[in-house]
């Protein structure tokens, strides 16, 4: 999307055709994430350390954290209360076995609030990686079409 003075003047789409992650340099560790069936609920770690306080359970945790052991969802029940989500994001069914997941590199993303109140995360490619790749395409072509000049 192309904005200008916050008018949108191009929109279009890329089909990804092989796997992209541009990160925030970002990582989820275990204490940042819980997992129910196909879905990855990114924790507000306000609120979750507030509700472990409220339940009595915060020096646990500390505890657990400090000896590097324990995880989000050993003090969770089934049902995460909505406060305590950042967002979600769904599981690719592919993944055996999501119990084994124990870091998510967190990509690019604008938060957005759908009709009924659902905070969604919405994934996107940055103008500056797609001027990058651009760029890289034209000297690639360049210099395939012109190898001899560069050859020693």
């Amino acid at each position: 999307m192309v904005c200008v003075k916050d008018r949108v003047v191009l929109e279009f789409r890329l089909e990804v055709l092989s796997p992209v992650h541009i990160g925030t340099g970002n990582a989820l560790n275990l204490w940042d994430f819980a997992i129910r069936s196909n879905y990855l609920f990114v924790l507000n770690q306000d609120e979750f350390f507030e509700f472990l306080n409220r339940e009595g359970k915060l020096e646990e945790a500390i505890s657990a954290m400090e000896s590097g052991h324990g995880k989000a969802d050993d003090f969770l029940e089934n049902r995460i209360p909505e406060n305590l989500i950042k967002y979600k994001l769904e599981i690719d069914p592919s993944i055996r076995n999501v119990q084994k997941i124990n870091k998510v590199l967190e990509a690019i993303k604008n938060l957005e609030v759908d009709a009924s109140g659902n905070i969604n995360p919405v994934f996107y490619i940055p103008a500056t990686e797609v001027k990058g790749y651009i760029r890289t395409a034209i000297i690639y072509c360049y210099i395939r079409d012109n190898w001899k000049q560069f050859q020693i």
